[in-house]
């Protein structure tokens, strides 16, 4: 287990992939496909018009219909507030300052997400972990 301690709280997350349960773990793999084959924020969005800009000038029309339904998905996820990368990393929370974290429905992740938005832990901060603890998880 990896602790944060921060403006207070403590956050005890699993550090490997050995340390999660195996549902925990299936739903983390489906957060990140999301993340990394959607997206949800602007940089999603740039890169998916980017790309629709290139696949037509170069007249690959079948790879910008493609294109054009992804943008279309994280357009979608961005009205509706769905953060994959948020419900990701809320995979990884075991505990919440002692609490036990078990839920991992999408209304569970996204309630966990929420709750360490509310203890002032911020994207950046989130972010940062989420990405030195996923390197952790692929295995060699």
């Amino acid at each position: 287990m990896l602790k944060i301690e921060q403006n207070g709280n403590t956050l005890e997350l699993y550090a490997s992939a050995k340390e999660m349960p195996i549902t925990r773990r299936q739903a983390l793999q489906k957060w990140i496909l999301h993340d990394s084959g959607i997206g949800s924020d602007m940089e999603s969005v740039d890169k998916r018009l980017a790309n629709v800009l290139v696949f037509a000038t170069n007249a690959k029309f079948e790879e910008m219909k493609g294109e054009v339904l992804n943008l279309r998905y994280t357009l979608f996820s961005m009205l509706q507030g769905i953060d994959y990368k948020s419900r990701a990393f809320a995979c990884f929370v075991s505990k919440i300052n002692g609490e036990q974290v078990n839920d991992i429905s999408d209304d569970g992740l996204k309630e966990t997400a929420r709750k360490l938005g509310e203890l002032q832990f911020t994207f950046e901060e989130i972010d940062s972990w989420f990405e030195e603890v996923k390197k952790k998880l692929i295995p060699n």
